[in-house]
């Protein structure tokens, strides 16, 4: 019988702490899982796009509230929040061609 772990490659996996609930002060034990880099950022895609979303209407609201909303003041270059940031394509922005 021929050993195929000889003939092979060898790649180091790191492993990383996903917390399960996106809640990084929650260390408990069932809350957590030890996943690969690759797999943990699939797991976390969609928190850090609704994170990112949630950052970006932040800004722009603190805008409106102290500046008046954007277009009036000649800030035309802030645009709608890109589809690709959002989870889904029910997006108020999303043109349907």
């Amino acid at each position: 019988m021929e050993n195929i772990l000889i003939q092979g490659r060898w790649t180091p996996v790191v492993l990383a702490c996903a917390h399960l609930n996106h809640d990084p002060s929650d260390s408990a034990l069932h809350q957590l899982a030890a996943l690969c880099q690759r797999c943990h950022m699939i797991y976390d895609g969609p928190e850090h796009r609704r994170r990112r979303w949630m950052n970006a209407h932040y800004r722009r609201s603190l805008g409106d509230l102290f500046h008046g909303p954007y277009p009036m003041h000649g800030a035309d270059w802030i645009t709608p929040t890109p589809i690709s940031m959002l989870d889904d394509s029910r997006s108020l922005y999303a043109q349907i061609s």
